[in-house]
């Protein structure tokens, strides 16, 4: 990445801010909209809220590594560090993504409590929380292999990638595996982005059930004390599988 002044850094860092806590409140105030346009089940806007996180983190790593690209090219870097810095890009786009999640979150929880100002809003707050940005870490897993930011486990072999710039399989049915090979790949990352979707949306969507149902203070202590423990190990995945797996996969 790109060492510029730190007087130069603190206006990208508080732009970056501005931006991630701007998206966060547009998302909840549109999907407040939505839910009350349409009359949403508790079930419905769970559903709605997360399409809405995911594609927010979606956008942000694509963001993030198209920049990491664009600077890679002007400062003529090439070959394995500039994917490296490319995937880093993204994971730290994902990272934005998860930040303006929690924005979401917060916005929230404000109005919440400026409809109803009482003490009980901060069992609420420890309850919602953990949900969302379980939810979210969930979407942003999801994302990592759509980006492209893990490398796969077992890279083609070195002879296999030889022989394809050579022209060696040039073949109709060579031409015809590879492209079923790509699709294949392209099919287990958007699988994999929708499985995390689909879990994040059952997760948030069991949550708003049980509130609905009443939980009571010790229901809301312990699903805050699961929420967060479930949130440790979530954002350990994330960072093995982001950064850990992303940037730091193949390196000395």
């Amino acid at each position: 990445m790109s060492r510029a002044p730190l007087g130069r850094r603190f206006p990208r860092a508080a732009a970056e801010l501005a931006a991630v806590l701007a998206s966060g409140a547009a998302l909840f105030l549109a999907a407040a909209a939505a839910e009350e346009a349409l009359g949403a089940s508790p079930a419905a806007s769970a559903l709605l809220e997360e399409l809405g996180k995911a594609a927010l983190i979606l956008a942000y790593g694509r963001a993030g590594g198209a920049a990491a690209r664009r600077g890679s090219a002007r400062g003529g870097a090439g070959g394995p560090r500039a994917e490296r810095l490319a995937r880093l890009g993204g994971s730290r786009g994902l990272s934005l993504g998860l930040a303006a999640a929690a924005a979401f979150a917060g916005a929230e929880t404000l109005a919440y409590f400026a409809a109803f100002p009482e003490a009980g809003i901060l069992r609420r707050f420890l309850w919602s929380m953990p949900v969302h940005l379980d939810a979210a870490l969930l979407e942003a897993l999801g994302c990592v292999p759509l980006l492209g930011i893990a490398l796969p486990s077992r890279p083609r072999p070195p002879a296999a990638a030889a022989a394809d710039a050579m022209g060696e399989t040039a073949s109709p049915r060579a031409r015809l595996r590879k492209a079923a090979r790509s699709l294949a790949r392209l099919a287990a990352r958007a699988g994999a982005f929708l499985a995390g979707l689909a879990a994040g949306a059952v997760l948030h969507a069991a949550a708003n059930l049980a509130a609905e149902e009443g939980l009571g203070k010790t229901g809301l202590a312990l699903g805050a004390i699961a929420g967060t423990l479930c949130l440790a190990a979530l954002a350990r995945a994330f960072i093995d599988s982001a950064y850990i797996g992303g940037y730091l996969h193949g390196t000395d």
